[in-house]
């Protein structure tokens, strides 16, 4: 390097030095980005439990056992999925009246509230 223009032995030892600095900076850097961090731990932590926490709904509170069978029929497996289901929509299936969809679509809200 002391071979270039204007550059002498003190300048290309500097220059040197500084590039080693900035070269260890970016290698702690990458090695930091490798590693999970604290905050991405608790993160995984955090989001565990709710998948974890998926409900069937056959642990469906104050609903029948011949509802429950119908409903899992016909597709409704998360407790969650079942919550955010308009009544309308389980009233098309064939054994579920307003009545029983209003009270089916309650309890699940209720039920996920209470475990939360």
């Amino acid at each position: 390097m002391s071979s270039l223009p204007g550059i002498g032995p003190k300048k290309a030892a500097l220059i040197l030095e500084f590039a080693e600095t900035i070269n260890k900076k970016i290698i702690e850097s990458q090695r930091k980005d490798e590693s999970p961090t604290e905050t991405d731990e608790e993160t995984q932590i955090a989001e565990t439990p709710e998948e974890e926490q998926e409900i069937s709904i056959d642990q469906l509170r104050e609903v029948s056992p011949s509802a429950i069978e119908i409903l899992l029929k016909n597709g409704y497996e998360p407790l969650a999925e079942l919550s955010v289901t308009e009544k309308e929509e389980l009233i098309a299936i064939d054994g579920i009246d307003l009545e029983t969809a209003t009270i089916i679509i309650e309890q699940a809200k209720k039920q996920l509230v209470s475990d939360e």
